[in-house]
Parts: C-alpha cells; structure tokens; sequence
C-alpha cells in the first residue's frame, strides 16, 4: 500500500508529548521528550536497547508515573484526566492474551461486554478490517502467531480509538506475518484515520512501514523526521570504489575533500556523497594515476541513518522493564 502524508492541522492531532521526563531515584531516564502524532499517520518509535522506549510508551498509557511533563490525547491529560485520555487509546503493550479455547469471534464478543457503547456491527467491521473474517469463528488455538496478532489489533480497535499504540507488534513473526502486519497497520491508519504509534527493533519494517520516525537514545529524543527525509536527506548514498593503492587513494581523497565522508571498508573505498559528484571524484582518481577496477553505490537505508545518530549502537532489541 503506498504511504500517504497526512495534512497536518491542530484539528487532526492526536498525541501531544510535552517535555515528558522520567526519574528514579537520582537516574533520569528519560530527558523531557516532546512530540506530537497526527490522526492517519503511522509513527515508528526506533532506539538501541535500553533507550527509553518502553519506559515512554508505559508512561503514555499510564502503566508508569510521569515524574514530569504532559501526555496529551486528545487534548486530556494523562496525568490530569487519565480516563478520559485513556479512553481514546487502544494498545498492545505486551503480546496479546486470548483464550484459545474460544473463537476469535467469542473472544471479541468477550472483550466487547467489557467496553461501554461499541455499535451493533461493529466486531464485523473489525474483522474485515484486520482480513480474519474466513478464520474468525475457529478456536484461537488453531491460530498462527499473526493470525494471533491480528485478532489482538482488532481487539485495540473495537472501540474506535484515536490513538493505537503497539509495542514491538512484529516480536517473533516470520516475514510474512511481518509483512501482513505492516499492510494491515498502513490499512487501519488510513481506513480508520488514526494515529499509529509503533515500537520497533526491525530497521527495514520501520522504513516501509511509517511515515515518520523518532530516534529515542539514552533516554533523549534525537530525531523526529520523515522516513523519506531520514534515508535520502540531500540524497546522500554511499559509493564504494574498487581503487589501488586504497590507503593512498583515501589519504589522497581527504586531502582534497576534507568535508566528504570516507572510509575503507574491505577492498573498497566508501565514500558518503550525491549521485552527480561519482563523475568528479572518478575523474580525480584517474587523472592522478589511481587505478579503478569497480564502482557501485547505494542509497543510505534507516540503518545507516541510524548507526549515524546513535554512534554506531546497532543493538536494537526488545526492552526490558528493569533495562529502562
């Protein structure tokens, strides 16, 4: 499904995180974030182990006091008017828990007793909603972990609401239970015009399945951007070089290009620049009697955005309560 930006309006906006900070003891461990969340939009939470990121998502939904700052839904407080503001959530913090001897359908059936006001049909909506309506009247324990997954998405929606936060929502998936979540979070974002929050470990998932992104490291918040922006800002790609001698070639190339990212990387020389200096930088290389056997290059992905931000911490994982 191809990603859409939603047009961004204090009308629309969901979630407002303002300063949110979070200490025990004389540790902080989270350094006042702030950042806002729009209805339709698909937000993806990324951060090395240890980060902060679950400590913030426990915090938006009330599992954790907030030492200082404001969680906004809607425009109530969590800290101020927590029912209100909890209402509009729906969320998968942990892996969803059903009774497997159930149905799918009776386990909603179940769950919507214990939510006021949910519109006759709507279970039937949800269910086409998170593509489980041939599965839907067998016994959860038939079900796949996706298919798991599923049936825990649409518990979050059937009470309609702005906000679904999901705490690594892909955790022990194969790609195409990956893939089928990502393409049902992309769909419910759009169908139901609600704000996704997702917490993530898998790099390339976020990239093809958000719109925007939040770097969260040490506990600070240290880039909010659009994944587009994240991976081909000023359209930077990395350029590897087959050239001999390499480490004269790399001296040789910072004396001329101080500014330019380079780098041996194996037998090549790995150059960080745009498309249309490939050209120039050839041409110096040759004109100098550097002998060039390759040349190939790639656009920066998420990941390599990422190792730039975080310092080369690459360790993205699950966190853990007592980790944050």
């Amino acid at each position: 499904m191809e990603k859409r930006t939603p047009k961004r309006s204090e009308k629309n906006l969901v979630l407002q995180i303002r300063d949110l900070k979070k200490t025990i003891g004389r540790t902080t461990i989270i350094h006042g974030i702030s950042l806002d969340l729009y209805a339709g939009e698909v937000f993806g939470f990324l951060g090395p182990n240890g980060a902060g990121k679950t400590t913030t998502i426990r915090m938006m939904v009330g599992l954790m006091s907030i030492t200082e700052g404001e969680v906004i839904i809607n425009g109530h407080s969590v800290r101020k008017n927590f029912e209100k503001a909890i209402a509009n959530i729906g969320g998968i913090i942990e892996n969803p828990e059903m009774y497997k001897f159930m149905s799918g359908y009776d386990n909603l059936i179940h769950y919507a007793r214990m939510v006021p006001v949910i519109p006759k049909g709507r279970i039937d909506e949800i269910v086409q909603l998170v593509g489980l309506k041939d599965r839907i009247h067998e016994k959860v324990k038939t079900y796949s972990l996706g298919m798991r997954q599923r049936l825990g998405l649409a518990q979050a929606l059937l009470h309609s609401p702005t906000l679904l936060i999901l705490d690594e929502p892909t955790n022990g998936l194969d790609p195409a239970g990956i893939r089928e979540i990502r393409m049902y979070l992309r769909k419910i974002a759009a169908e139901e015009n609600i704000a996704v929050f997702v917490s993530s470990h898998l790099l390339s998932e976020m990239q093809l399945m958000c719109d925007r992104i939040g770097i969260i490291h040490h506990g600070k918040l240290v880039s909010v951007d659009k994944v587009n922006n994240l991976v081909d800002k000023n359209q930077q790609m990395l350029v590897e070089f087959k050239v001999a001698p390499l480490e004269k070639a790399l001296l040789f190339f910072r004396e001329n290009y101080p500014n330019v990212q380079a780098t041996i990387k194996g037998h090549s020389l790995v150059i960080t620049t745009k498309e249309e200096k490939i050209t120039q930088y050839t041409k110096l290389f040759v004109n100098h009697d550097f002998t060039i056997t390759g040349i190939s290059g790639e656009q920066k992905t998420l990941e390599d955005k990422f190792l730039e931000i975080t310092g080369g911490e690459l360790h993205v994982s699950n966190d853990s309560a007592h980790s944050e």
